[in-house]
């Protein structure tokens, strides 16, 4: 198999692309993660009650189970979100990449 040139790979269009679109969601979503795990700490740490009350009257369920569902939930949609961006973005990217290597 032929590997292609780094040098002609980093000067490419294409690639720049690719990175700064890539690193862009990864840090965007890597922030929202990082920011809904921080306010679910903080709110237990400086409001403890809020946490144990019962989301409901006539069960179990409290806020704070309630809030560490909604955490699990965003950090499980966004990486979802991001694994789509990726074979929707990402790959043909790549691919266009590749195939414009392969014409030179």
């Amino acid at each position: 198999m032929d590997w292609p040139d780094k040098s002609l790979i980093l000067k490419s269009d294409i690639y720049r692309r690719l990175i700064r679109r890539r690193a862009r969601y990864a840090w965007s979503f890597a922030l929202i993660s990082f920011a809904s795990l921080v306010i679910f700490v903080g709110l237990a740490t400086w409001t403890p009650g809020l946490y144990a009350r019962q989301l409901f009257p006539f069960g179990f369920f409290t806020v704070g189970m309630a809030a560490g569902i909604v955490v699990f939930i965003v950090c499980i949609s966004l990486t979802g979100f991001y694994l789509h961006r990726c074979n929707v973005e990402f790959e043909p990217l790549q691919k266009e990449m590749l195939d414009q290597r392969n014409e030179n």
